[in-house]
């Protein structure tokens, strides 16, 4: 049996992101089918975890490599992103993304096809979970109680004796705190770790201050994996008969509705 995209001619070049529904500006509501091609080379070995990213799809999506389904996606708002290493071969792959545009479904104009970036991402088979280091910041008579809540994953076994240690450098790239957890274990694991950082400067709306978080997946001195994010200090008021209040410096400053 043929595959689906046999029957599709006339493959064109396109850069991403792309929307194949606007051409046609006279049908941007009709029901269709979109193909996208992608051709590639693995060359030597891998040693790695890959995975594919896609930062928006319009809407229905299957993906497809080396002739095969290995990942289905019906929204069309949000980012996924599948491990594809045990599909990959050494040599030519190649991806094919059909997408389903089904009408109604928006109640404004939503395109169609691959409509943001895609990413081929690489990771240690140990390794921090894309998306899986959550930063919440609580203000406590001007320091910052900060919870980090990290995800992490060994794709050959377990975790047992791997910690993750988090990193806050200031604007300047000075370390201002530092946290180390307890032991991991499993090949799956959720770690939350809660610490202070002493009088930070606020983020504020004509200067806004960022710090850096790094977090890293270690085994003894060793960094497996490291991930890095911008992340700011302030705090949010809102009450029913006043507004917004953003707290900055000890001040109240009202923004209207």
């Amino acid at each position: 049996e043929n595959a689906m995209w046999e029957s599709v001619n006339d493959w064109q070049s396109v850069d991403l992101p792309h929307d194949w529904l606007i051409y046609d500006a006279e049908e941007l509501y009709r029901n269709g089918d979109g193909w996208d091609r992608k051709r590639f080379v693995i060359s030597g070995e891998l040693g790695q975890r890959v995975f594919l990213r896609f930062d928006g799809v319009y809407m229905n999506c299957t993906v497809y490599l080396n002739e095969k389904p290995v990942y289905d996606w019906k929204y069309g708002y949000s980012v996924f992103e599948f491990d594809i290493t045990e599909a990959l071969l050494a040599g030519e792959n190649t991806i094919h993304v059909q997408v389903r545009h089904e009408s109604p479904n928006s109640r404004w104009y939503s395109g169609a096809g691959i409509y943001r970036n895609v990413w081929f991402v690489s990771r240690p088979q140990m390794h921090l979970v894309s998306d899986g280091v959550y930063v919440h910041t609580l203000e406590h008579n001007g320091d910052y109680v900060v919870t980090v809540t990290t995800e992490a994953k060994n794709s050959e076994g377990t975790l047992e004796g791997v910690t993750v240690r988090h990193t806050v450098l200031s604007p300047e790239g000075e370390m201002v705190e530092c946290s180390e957890g307890s032991m991991l274990t499993g090949t799956f694991a959720t770690e939350e770790q809660e610490f202070y950082v002493r009088k930070p400067k606020c983020w504020d709306v004509e200067k806004p201050v960022l710090y850096t978080l790094v977090t890293e997946l270690r085994t003894g001195d060793t960094v497996v994996d490291e991930m890095r994010q911008t992340i700011g200090f302030r705090k949010l008021v809102f009450t029913t008969d006043r507004g917004l209040f953003l707290k900055i410096r000890s001040t109240l400053r009202k923004y209207p509705s």
